[in-house]
């Protein structure tokens, strides 16, 4: 693995967060002011996520700019009965609210960002900006996100075509947002967006696995939960652990879309099944032929692929990656990956990614997420399993989220701790 040179620092920033949690609108001035700041402490490069679901935060002449439609809490264009798909409407009329907490937080980011398109395009001015501080910018687009809990967020793909989600092995079911790289369709689609970015010149894109599509049924459990409980209090129930078993109990149960299963009938003479591993090396290779045209796209733009796995949300089952592919045809550029949840455990990432740990010629990073609890804790955790060393391995570090970093200083704690660590020079 080359890790000649300085250690590189990336911080991946989720620009619709930052118009979020900022009361003014997070607009050219904001972006500077923190652009700057990083520049500042090192960052030598953004991953500048664009996405919104479905939907994207920038002037995209494709439709799917997130403030094309007017904000409505139960009828979008174009879908019948929306309300049957947002269960937090009736939830809210359940107990006696008239609008629940996150349809009315979703509508006051939905106006600050209409506000922030009318004034600026906040991809152009994100690039310009990088230049000026002398930061690499890669959008950030996320591949298997096409839905979420509200249809506001739905891309125009699925929203006229849900028959390109990845379909249950029933046949009967589909895992909406999770869109199937089986269909040409989709590719195209893909590469559009892409095309698109590249035309605002960045140094590379970013594609990211990452999703908040959930299985069929999911909506249900939350609706039931809902009429009992906030939005935010999901995680520490019954109903929140049932519903996380939703997600784990759809992995290798989606994905048995008609045309890839009919070709693999073709070729093997037999039916494929959710533990047929042969079956997801198969299945898997739809979606290296779509990043070998990602890659080929973007370097034709003088442009880098990055590529982040991300195993936070698992509905990839194993064997669907084709890493001898990625690593050796070096399909990416850039890779992201690495820890998940609050604290980071180096055993667990060599255990699932050795391929990642021996492979050579290809920028590596470890990936973290940010504790929500104080640096001085997460300092502490990273130094007791021994992951300050294990950066060693890596080109540099990619430290989300970055709106955390921003609004509470103290965690620079941790940024300033890795850049002094020996591991990180």
């Amino acid at each position: 693995m080359n890790t000649a040179g300085k250690k590189e620092l990336c911080i991946a920033i989720d620009y619709y967060d930052l118009i979020d949690v900022y009361k003014e609108l997070f607009a050219e001035e904001h972006i500077d002011r923190l652009l700057g700041e990083y520049a500042e402490r090192g960052v030598t490069a953004v991953q500048w996520r664009v996405s919104v679901l479905g939907r994207l935060l920038y002037r995209s002449k494709l439709g799917d700019m997130y403030t094309n439609e007017p904000f409505s809490a139960d009828n979008i264009p174009g879908l019948a009965n929306t309300s049957a798909h947002v269960p937090h409407i009736k939830a809210a009329e359940a107990r006696g609210n008239a609008e629940p907490f996150e349809i009315s937080s979703m509508k006051k980011s939905f106006y600050k960002a209409k506000a922030i398109l009318d004034k600026i395009d906040p991809l152009e001015v994100a690039v310009r900006l990088c230049r000026k501080h002398g930061i690499k910018i890669y959008p950030w687009l996320t591949i298997y996100d096409d839905a979420g809990f509200h249809p506001l967020t739905w891309s125009n793909l699925i929203r006229k075509h849900p028959e390109y989600c990845w379909k249950s092995y029933e046949g009967n079911q589909y895992y909406h947002g999770i869109t199937s790289y089986v269909y040409p369709e989709v590719v195209d689609y893909r590469l559009a967006q892409i095309k698109e970015m590249l035309s605002y010149n960045p140094d590379g894109i970013h594609l990211c696995t990452r999703s908040h599509s959930r299985p069929p049924g999911y909506n249900e459990e939350f609706m039931k939960f809902l009429m009992h409980h906030e939005f935010w209090e999901w995680r520490a129930t019954p109903s929140g652990k049932k519903m996380s078993e939703l997600i784990e109990a759809a992995k290798k149960h989606f994905g048995f879309d008609p045309p890839a299963v009919e070709a693999f009938e073709k070729k093997t003479g037999r039916k494929p099944s959710p533990e047929d591993d042969e079956w997801w090396k198969f299945r898997g290779a739809y979606l290296t032929e779509f990043l070998r045209k990602a890659k080929k796209l973007i370097s034709e733009n003088n442009a880098e692929l990055s590529f982040g796995p991300r195993y936070d949300f698992n509905i990839y089952p194993e064997n669907f990656f084709d890493w001898n592919a990625i690593l050796n045809e070096k399909i990416a550029d850039k890779l992201h990956y690495g820890a998940t949840d609050n604290y980071c455990d180096k055993d667990n990432i060599a255990k699932e990614w050795p391929e990642f740990l021996d492979s050579t010629g290809l920028k590596n990073y470890f990936f973290c997420v940010k504790s929500n609890k104080n640096s001085s804790d997460f300092i502490k955790s990273f130094e007791a399993t021994g992951n300050a060393g294990f950066l060693e391995k890596f080109n540099g570090l990619t430290i989300f989220e970055s709106f955390h970093l921003s609004l509470n200083p103290e965690l620079w704690n941790f940024v300033d701790y890795l850049k002094k660590s020996a591991s990180f020079k």
